[in-house]
C-alpha cells in the first residue's frame, strides 16, 4: 500500500526561524520576539520564557569600506 502526503496542506516552510533553546518557542526574525536596542546591536528574548536568543550587531554605516578594483 503507498501512503500520499499533501503537502499543500501544511504552511511554508521559513528560511529564517529563530529557536528558543530554553522552552523551544519558535518565530521568524520579525516574529513576536522581545527586541531590545542596545548600544551595539539589537538583542532578542524569548516572548515566553525571557531567554535571550541572539544577539545581533548593528551595522556601521560610517565606515570606510571601499570596493576594491580588480
Amino acid at each position: 500500500m503507498t501512503s500520499y502526503v499533501d503537502h499543500h496542506d501544511r504552511p511554508p516552510d521559513r528560511k529564517a526561524t529563530l529557536f528558543c533553546q530554553q522552552c523551544g518557542h519558535s518565530s521568524a526574525p520579525s516574529g513576536d520576539w522581545i527586541v531590545r536596542d542596545v548600544v551595539d546591536g539589537y538583542v532578542y528574548d524569548c516572548p515566553d520564557c525571557g531567554h535571550e536568543i541572539t544577539h545581533r550587531k548593528r551595522f556601521d554605516r560610517t565606515s570606510s569600506w571601499v570596493p576594491a578594483d580588480d
